[in-house]
């Protein structure tokens, strides 16, 4: 009875496909939205037969054959209906039109023109689960877990991943629009399309005791990334490393499998992908061919670390190798697959992304809808930025190239404050300075022509009394568990 009534909810989606386009009506498809007219009518007209016709009948027949008379009726309606089929399902299994696809593989591809966000549909939008460090929407201040709402005044609600992708990228230099919904506030961005590099992985010293490497998502490129990051590890003799995976939307499989492999020994579970199929699951091991045994690890995760990320921290975790440090996590314990799609005559479909398994950890705890707990949970604070020091602004004239005074120290120490680069911080507005200005006033939906004119000094001394920074006391937390040590005076308790 369970497939049965999935079977049903499928066709039945595919029919409202029919009936939105030929009637030329919006209808949402997101689960949990107000049914159409036409559709309750249809459903009232199939439940009518089936409590009053005489004979036997079966119900699921009966939606077949609207769908099949439809078809035959209208063949153009085919990339519909196989889109369709994928709306009762959960969030990632969806389909990918042939565009859509070549979209994707050029993010793969590692770079792009574009703003530097990944994008996934959702019920109610397209979200936005990663930004690249360094991109423009990363300097613009937009954040993962960001709802894209409009773009270039458009409303970008109903839009698919593809969509998103063409309005957001585009020639190197352009200003793209986007209204983002974080919370409950809609927030305005006016960004800079640039070229745009796919990283995986970051590393720093933080001092003689402690390495940092944050990896931003798992791709075929981040195996090789930690061992690099490792190598300078010991090169300075670091045996502690703090690994960051907070806000990592996760990726492919082999990519944290192969990053693993530096962190477990030969033969420990790193998790189980259970297939519908009986018998048919997968156990998954590390090879230990690249162990590293004598790293001690701290794993940084939270509410947007999803899916890959989870395996990694989880596989850690649960064979007791390191500990975790954060919030719960986003709780996508699925597989998606491309299905390749065969094209009859007269069409050119696409591919399906399906959720064709679901994983397990090493202790058997299957995170999908739940999270990852960490060992410690700890929740971030904000603070205002730091503005004794920052001299008042002058408003004496619009500063641009060759200009100098304690005017222009003024807008400098703020762009610097903001995140911006400006190289030293004093009373020369140079080169550097007049790009910093341009990029503030694309963010800020002023006209970027790198002049710090009236409006622009106004909005940039908003902008850091607004402006919050986060206090990382996750980081502190893991630097104190390796060390014995704090980072900074943390004075809150964990949760």
């Amino acid at each position: 009875m369970k497939n049965y009534r999935k079977y049903l909810k499928l066709l039945t989606s595919i029919v409202l496909a029919f009936v939105i386009v030929l009637s030329q009506i919006n209808f949402a498809f997101a689960q949990g939205e107000e049914t159409t007219t036409e559709v309750k009518y249809i459903n009232r007209i199939v439940a009518m037969i089936m409590g009053e016709y005489r004979f036997e009948a079966d119900e699921l027949e009966i939606y077949r054959g609207i769908v099949e008379e439809l078809l035959k009726s209208h063949p153009e309606l085919l990339e519909e209906a196989v889109k369709a089929s994928t709306k009762t399902l959960d969030p990632y299994s969806e389909y990918y039109t042939v565009k859509e696809i070549e979209s994707f593989s050029r993010y793969i591809d590692r770079e792009y023109v574009g703003i530097g966000v990944v994008v996934e549909r959702v019920t109610g939008g397209v979200r936005i689960s990663s930004v690249s460090q360094g991109g423009p929407a990363f300097a613009a201040g937009i954040k993962a877990g960001d709802i894209i709402s409009r773009i270039d005044g458009e409303d970008a609600q109903d839009y698919t991943i593809g969509e998103v992708s063409d309005k957001v990228r585009g020639q190197a230099g352009t200003i793209v629009n986007i209204t983002v919904k974080r919370g409950n506030e809609l927030i305005d961005f006016s960004i800079a399309r640039a070229a745009v590099t796919v990283e995986s992985c970051a590393y720093a010293q933080i001092d003689d005791e402690v390495g940092y490497m944050e990896i931003v998502q798992f791709n075929t490129s981040t195996p090789g990334e930690v061992k690099q990051a490792l190598d300078f590890f010991d090169s300075k003799a670091i045996k502690k490393i703090i690994v960051d995976v907070r806000d990592n939307p996760g990726g492919e499989l082999g990519g944290v499998v192969g990053a693993l492999n530096y962190f477990i020994p030969k033969g420990k579970i790193l998790l189980t992908i259970d297939y519908k199929a009986q018998g048919y699951d997968l156990r998954i091991k590390s090879s230990g061919d690249t162990y590293k045994s004598d790293k001690q690890v701290v794993v940084l995760v939270n509410e947007e670390s999803a899916s890959a990320a989870e395996v990694f921290a989880g596989a850690i975790m649960y064979n007791n190798l390191g500990v975790t440090v954060g919030q719960t996590t986003y709780g996508k314990g699925s597989v998606q697959e491309f299905v390749g799609l065969l094209s009859p005559e007269g069409h050119e479909l696409g591919d399906m992304k399906l959720s064709v398994a679901e994983y397990t950890l090493p202790n058997g705890e299957s995170i999908n809808r739940k999270g990852l707990i960490p060992t410690y949970k700890i929740k971030n604070t904000y603070k205002g930025l730091p503005l004794d020091d920052v001299g008042a602004l002058l408003y004496e004239k619009k500063y641009t190239v060759g200009d100098t005074g304690k005017g222009v120290l003024a807008i400098k120490q703020r762009l610097d404050l903001l995140g911006y680069h400006i190289g030293t911080v004093n009373e020369i507005f140079d080169e550097e300075t007049a790009v910093a200005v341009k990029a503030f006033q694309a963010a800020s939906g002023l006209f970027p022509y790198g002049v710090a004119d009236f409006t622009t000094q106004t909005a940039l001394g908003q902008a850091v009394i607004d402006a919050e920074v986060m206090v990382d006391r996750q980081l502190n937390k893991a630097y104190e568990i390796l060390t014995g040590k704090t980072l900074f005076e943390d004075a809150e308790e964990e949760e």
